[in-house]
């Protein structure tokens, strides 16, 4: 539904089973909610909230150059909207995510400006918090096989995260082993499975050593039916890659 004021033209897509919160949505463009925490205020704004006994995700997307405003005006969906729908696309396919409540797309005089992702909040730790927790090595390594066979799984699903990377994934313990929920999804790609070369990018945004990639390679490539050698190769072709464009771009940006 819409909302006007002025020159701005609010609009709100609420899940049908969070009608309830429909007064406390309207209420996030004016930011008059109180906060329990931000963990982000940066380039995008996230606020976990409370209201109405559930606890809630708020981001806020920094206002795009004024070419992507065109572009999200007219030509591309807004990130809080894919958000929105790439939560909905992935709970459908059985993988788990913040379950989305609602998204915000404000447009002032015509022209996309801002834009809000509100989800339920996942009270789990992130990947990147395990090096702080006091997790046995025995632990470490049934994290580190459920998680190698659970990227496996989004792969053969045909679903290729760009933002993959242990800040953006939250991991807990169902009976023997561990389930995960990605966040920031907004750069979701859904499609065809990644093949040995594309999915070779998985190990470079999770940041990992190449020691701790060789360990994971046999597992991965074993599921996904890649010849083991070959993929170490692209592995390795892929971080080169990466580090002559570093070192280019650095020569360039500070000679």
């Amino acid at each position: 539904y819409l909302l006007f004021e002025k020159e701005m033209n609010i609009k709100i897509h609420l899940h049908p089973n969070y009608w309830m919160f429909q007064g406390f949505v309207e209420t996030i463009p004016q930011g008059k909610y109180k906060r329990e925490k931000t963990y982000c205020n940066q380039r995008n704004t996230v606020e976990w909230v409370k209201w109405g006994g559930m606890d809630m995700i708020i981001k806020r997307y920094k206002r795009p150059t004024w070419i992507n405003c065109l572009i999200y005006t007219w030509i591309r969906k807004t990130k809080a909207r894919r958000a929105y729908e790439h939560a909905e696309e992935l709970l459908k396919r059985g993988f788990d995510t913040a379950f989305p409540v609602a998204y915000i797309e404000i447009r002032k005089w015509g022209i996309f400006h801002t834009g809000y992702f509100v989800s339920r909040r996942l009270p789990y730790p992130l990947i990147k918090d395990i090096p702080l927790m006091e997790i046995s090595e025995a632990e470490k390594e049934i994290i580190s096989t459920d998680f190698i066979r659970y990227t496996a799984r989004l792969h053969q699903e045909g679903i290729f995260p760009k933002d993959y990377n242990a800040g953006n994934i939250f991991f807990h313990k169902e009976g023997e082993h561990y389930r995960f929920a990605l966040i920031d999804i907004n750069r979701l790609q859904f499609g065809r499975s990644p093949n040995e070369k594309e999915s070779a990018r998985f190990f470079e945004q999770m940041g990992v050593s190449i020691s701790q990639a060789i360990e994971c390679i046999g597992q991965y490539s074993t599921l996904r039916g890649f010849n083991t050698d070959r993929y170490i190769f692209f592995i390795l072709l892929h971080r080169w890659r990466k580090r002559v464009q570093q070192f280019f771009k650095k020569k360039l940006l500070h000679p």
